[in-house]
């Protein structure tokens, strides 16, 4: 979306991105993880480490239509960094993340499913208060 300087493209797929995939999937799923393991578990310092590369690339992907809220983060993230978000340069994605794996399309599409199926019943069990929140 940058390349055909279309912004608005770029703020709804950036917020579809942080709403629907970050928020509502990811950080429901690792919230979890982060509580209950301990401080120098694999699966503590992975999601720390997930979570460190989506900051920093969702705050250079800001950047260019955000540029104040990017310095902001920029300057305030408890690592070193660059002095400015915008000498950090461009991102640069690692070729690991990228695949094309139609089998781990759809794995990841049966769990999302599962998982919304799942989440009916916890609703459905909290509303009639067998369970907690």
């Amino acid at each position: 979306a940058y390349e055909m300087s279309s912004f608005v493209r770029l703020y709804q797929g950036l917020m579809r991105f942080a709403t629907v995939d970050l928020s509502n999937f990811y950080l429901d799923i690792a919230k979890d993880r982060l509580y209950i393991s301990g401080t120098d578990d694999y699966r503590r310092r992975s999601c720390q480490k997930v979570l460190y590369h989506l900051l920093e690339i969702l705050t250079r992907s800001i950047a260019p239509i955000l540029p104040h809220t990017a310095e902001d983060l920029w300057r305030n993230v408890p690592w070193k960094t660059s002095s400015s978000v915008f000498e950090a340069g461009w991102i640069q994605p690692e070729p690991s993340w990228s695949h094309e794996d139609p089998e781990t399309d759809a794995a990841m599409e049966l769990f999302r499913r599962v998982r919304a199926d799942v989440n009916k019943c916890l609703d459905a069990a909290r509303n009639a208060k067998r369970i907690g929140s």
